[in-house]
């Protein structure tokens, strides 16, 4: 089998900060094309990495527009619940959800759990595929640390999909992640997801990829949207970017960028006021953004430092 594997699409009918375009007509524009790529490289089934929408909640049209697009095509989805996807990081409080919602009304999505397919090699080895997905809770990361990502599995090619902050490099210590190297896993493909940051390393006998986000919600997002087609007989993984992406300059507003590059003064007193302060997983964001209102703290300054979270230091 071949499949597409893509994450972090982000779709929601409203424009993000400093962005010049469309950003729901351009999100719905890419999965428009990932499907035609899908079709193209005669993928059975397209693997979505979590967050297709960056809200639980998000209106019946945003939802209507996505399925159709699916339905139209005859290739199936399956989608691992991201953080964006599900209410207070728990996915059994989220039933109402967007997500939820099209996993019991649409034929063609569905959760991602497991996909399975082998047969026995006459050296004993089980020749085939075995795909698993982790969807997001609150202490993945810490549980990852833990107990490690590993299967019983017995197949010669194993894959993971997790919803979970994996990184090559450390990251703020203050945020919940995972370190590749840290990593206890018998899996041969971690295809990562949650971190918007664009990496291909093999560490310890496991290959860690992250195409990046398909929505580019801030003004560091500087790279250019890209999904992976799989062949899990081949094991071969080719990376294609897509063509209906803009440039960086062409959505977003880069003069506000360099704007706030001036105010170091005011952001390093503002990241002084945050030492102590204990944050947990990818709330990160939403801490900053309540702290810094609570003391006054200018917007362009939050704004600065929530872009710059998704730059590894």
């Amino acid at each position: 089998m071949k499949f597409l594997y893509c994450t972090d699409i982000h779709l929601k009918n409203k424009n993000p900060v400093n962005r010049l375009d469309n950003y729901y007509i351009s999100v719905l524009e890419k999965i428009k094309e990932i499907v035609q790529i899908a079709k193209d490289q005669k993928c059975g089934i397209i693997i979505c990495g979590g967050d297709l929408f960056d809200s639980p909640n998000v209106g019946n049209t945003t939802v209507d527009d996505f399925m159709d697009i699916v339905e139209e095509s005859g290739i199936p989805w399956d989608i691992v619940p991201g953080n964006h996807d599900m209410n207070s990081h728990n996915w059994e409080q989220s039933k109402g959800s967007a997500l939820a919602h099209m996993f019991r009304r649409s034929i063609n999505i569905c959760e991602l759990t497991e996909l399975a397919a082998w047969s026995e090699g006459e050296d004993g080895i089980q020749k085939g595929y075995y795909i698993e997905g982790y969807k997001y809770y609150h202490t993945i990361e810490e549980d990852f640390i833990k107990d490690g990502l590993l299967t019983d599995s017995k197949v010669d090619f194993k894959i993971a999909v997790p919803h979970v902050f994996i990184s090559i490099k450390p990251f703020f210590k203050e945020v919940s992640h995972v370190c590749a190297k840290d990593l206890k896993t018998n899996y041969d493909l971690v295809l990562c997801s949650h971190f918007h940051m664009n990496f291909d390393e093999t560490i310890n006998g496991t290959r860690f990829l992250n195409t990046n986000s398909i929505g580019r919600t801030t003004i560091s997002a500087q790279h250019m949207p890209e999904v992976a087609i799989i062949d899990t007989q081949t094991k071969d993984v080719e990376i294609i970017k897509l063509k209906v992406a803009k440039t960086v300059d062409e959505i977003f507003d880069l003069s506000k960028y360099e704007e706030l590059k001036g105010k170091k003064k005011d952001i390093k007193e503002f990241l002084d006021s945050l030492k102590g302060v204990n944050f947990q997983g990818m709330n990160l964001g939403q801490q900053i953004t309540k702290i810094g209102k609570e003391n006054g703290v200018e917007d362009e300054v939050i704004n600065y430092l929530l872009n710059k979270m998704e730059e590894v230091k």
